[in-house]
């Protein structure tokens, strides 16, 4: 699947395998919100992204049906493995968490969260894309993603 801004400046793409962690997730933990981190590679032009893993949540993480909030343990073994194992050369690119039974909207802790990551440089990264994925498991979801610059509004996607 494929998201992209109205004017084309920025895509990403979910391998099939990435969106399966999501989704067995967001079954598995339903009806509380989950998330984890996303793993992928840019394009030299730096336009499009790929998400060629997801993870679920770490166990320090704290979640119910309204809030997820990620935890940090292991994190960064996770990155440091995929960079040694993985070609071509993977990294952190963002965050997902889910919305059960609801629109994919970010809130207002959401965005704040990732003003935070953006002006921090998250793991190295000083825009970080956050996926937000509404509704219930064996009925439909509803994916949204966005792209975080520290002091900007964030750049929505649009599935294509």
């Amino acid at each position: 699947m494929t998201f992209s801004s109205s004017n084309g400046s920025v895509c990403v793409t979910v391998l099939p395998k990435a969106r399966k962690v999501i989704e067995n997730e967001m079954a598995s933990q339903y009806p509380r919100e989950t998330g984890g981190i996303l793993i992928g590679a840019y394009d030299s032009n730096l336009r499009l992204a790929t998400v060629y893993l997801a993870t679920g949540p770490t166990e320090d993480s704290h979640h119910n049906a309204t809030t997820f909030e990620r935890g940090v343990k292991g994190i960064k073994e996770i990155i440091a493995l995929i960079n040694i194992e993985i070609s071509p050369k993977l990294h952190y690119i963002g965050e997902w968490h889910s919305h059960p039974n609801n629109r994919p909207n970010p809130s207002h802790a959401d965005l704040k969260q990732m003003q935070i990551f953006a002006k921090n440089k998250q793991f190295g990264i000083k825009s970080p894309l956050l996926l937000i994925v509404g509704g219930r498991p064996n009925v439909e979801f509803e994916w949204l993603f966005s792209l975080h610059i520290y002091q900007k509004k964030p750049l929505y996607l649009e599935l294509l």
